[in-house]
């Protein structure tokens, strides 16, 4: 089927934290990014179409995709288009978030920086690693896996306090931290969970003695936040239940529908 001029509708995007920004590997956005109108391609499919068209206001593709398609996506630019390829995230990684009180995002790389061949050389060699990492399951290599020579010292000149916060959590038993996208909050890692997250005891002192470490050491250099510990997402945004106004229009109104 061919792809008409006009199949790409308008769409609103809510600003969402992504896993690819969660994971410290920000994007800068694509520049004019708008949808192809060849008529050469297959008919898109709804989510498609959605990213096409978020992609065109110039949203981040690290954004974007994995907020459409959930878990840790690749995405990868042929001409206007933008595709999304899905990365296999292990069950059992928790996710503890350090989230400052009252700090804003920090503002993202100028499009325009050029990057020094060595630079971009460990950069796509960290990227192969990290890749590497959920793709085996095999998460030693992760806090290497995850440096980076670009926005690391960009977000560390805006918020010396990462750095700290995040060793305070690599020194309590995670297995990587690092800020997320351009900062200020900060994610540690931790893997080997199985059954719900609330019903791990074991786990619970872990987590809970990296949750603590992140906020000690934030304290310590003046900075209040807050932990939020949570399960990664392998779909992405998506209706967890729906209200119905039915026994309103039905004359009841202490009835209510969730589905």
């Amino acid at each position: 089927q061919e792809l008409e001029e006009d199949a790409v509708p308008a769409a609103s995007l809510g600003r969402t934290s992504s896993l690819h920004n969660v994971l410290g590997t920000s994007s800068p956005a694509h520049g004019d990014a708008s949808p192809s109108k060849k008529k050469t391609g297959p008919a898109l499919s709804g989510l498609d179409m959605l990213l096409q068209s978020g992609v065109a206001m110039r949203w981040n593709p690290g954004n974007v995709c994995p907020a459409i398609y959930g878990a840790l996506q690749i995405g990868t630019k042929a001409g206007n288009n933008v595709s999304s390829h899905r990365v296999p995230v292990p069950n059992g990684l928790v996710c503890v978030l350090w989230v400052p009180d009252t700090l804003n995002e920090g503002t993202p790389l100028p499009t325009e920086t050029e990057v020094e061949r060595k630079s971009a050389i460990f950069n796509v060699g960290r990227m192969a690693l990290l890749t590497n990492c959920f793709c085996s399951g095999n998460f030693e290599m992760f806090s290497k896996a995850t440096e980076d020579t670009l926005t690391q010292p960009h977000v560390q000149a805006q918020f010396p306090f990462v750095s700290d916060i995040c060793q305070a959590a690599m020194e309590n038993g995670s297995q990587g931290a690092f800020a997320c996208g351009y900062g200020p909050s900060c994610v540690a890692l931790i893997t080997g969970r199985s059954g719900d997250i609330l019903a791990q005891s074991s786990y619970n002192e872990l987590e809970q003695a990296v949750a603590k470490a992140m906020l000690d050491k934030a304290d310590q250099l003046g900075v209040a936040g807050r932990i939020h510990i949570a399960k990664t997402a392998d779909i992405g945004a998506h209706v967890l239940s729906q209200k119905s106004e039915l026994s309103t229009v039905q004359g009841n109104d202490r009835i209510v529908y969730h589905q």
